[in-house]
């Protein structure tokens, strides 16, 4: 009985089925490069804080904050619940739904907040 020349045909089969299924070769319908992908859109709400009228911009990671003719941007931070942004000077925007929220400005009382809850068109 012959088995030698069979030998190598049963090796190869053997590993080809080891191998793991390679991606399709038509890639154009994937962008071109992961980082080109547009950012998430921003959402932007309108709120009464005591005195002052804030404009909301929040994305992913900040809330970019308009009062006053200023402009505020805080990084996400940690919450035990709702959602909360401040930086290490003392300044905090703390919302708990899309209705009501805290906002302090460093050295001053927190303002409690209220708003729509209704998102206004980006700018």
């Amino acid at each position: 009985m012959r088995l030698a020349p069979l030998l190598p045909l049963g090796l190869m089969l053997a590993v080809s089925a080891c191998q793991s299924p390679q991606p399709p070769a038509d890639t154009a319908s994937a962008p071109a490069h992961p980082a080109a992908a547009p950012a998430p859109a921003a959402h932007v709400y309108a709120y009464q804080c005591g005195d002052l009228a804030v404009t909301g911009r929040f994305s992913a990671e900040q809330v970019e904050l308009s009062f006053g003719g200023k402009t505020l941007v805080l990084p996400q931070a940690m919450a035990a619940s709702g959602a909360r942004y401040a930086d290490d000077k003392g300044n905090e925007f703390w919302g708990k739904g899309l209705k009501d929220a805290t906002f302090t400005l460093a050295g001053e009382p927190a303002r409690t907040c209220s708003g729509s809850g209704e998102a206004l068109p980006s700018p």
